[in-house]
């Protein structure tokens, strides 16, 4: 019996493995062509012009992380200083980003050390 739940775990362990990169790597090409021009290769920010992705915001909960891709308005409800583009109106390649692709996005920036 512990064999077989040795091998269900390894077998788990072995997919999410071959599985998160995929998702990584199409959040950063998404994050690459829609948010590094304002915050920076490797969501490090760019003084003056967009914040720190990684770290706190990447932890934000999905809500409040769609909410300001989307609108502009931060964690704690408050318009950004510099203001961040209406992503809800400008869009990405002139779409409005579907959950998904700010799932990935989130997930890049998860991802990041």
């Amino acid at each position: 019996m512990k064999t077989i739940f040795w091998a269900i775990c390894t077998a788990l362990i072995a997919v999410w493995a071959w599985a998160a990169p995929a998702a990584n790597q199409a959040g950063a090409k998404l994050y690459a062509a829609n948010c590094q021009g304002c915050h920076g290769v490797g969501a490090g920010g760019v003084n003056g012009v967009g914040p720190v992705l990684k770290g706190e915001v990447a932890g934000w909960k999905f809500e409040l992380f769609k909410r300001a891709v989307l609108t502009g308005v931060n964690d704690a409800g408050e318009t950004m200083n510099p203001a961040m583009p209406h992503f809800a109106k400008k869009g990405f390649a002139g779409k409005t980003p579907t959950d998904a692709q700010l799932r990935e996005i989130q997930a890049y920036l998860k991802s990041l050390k």
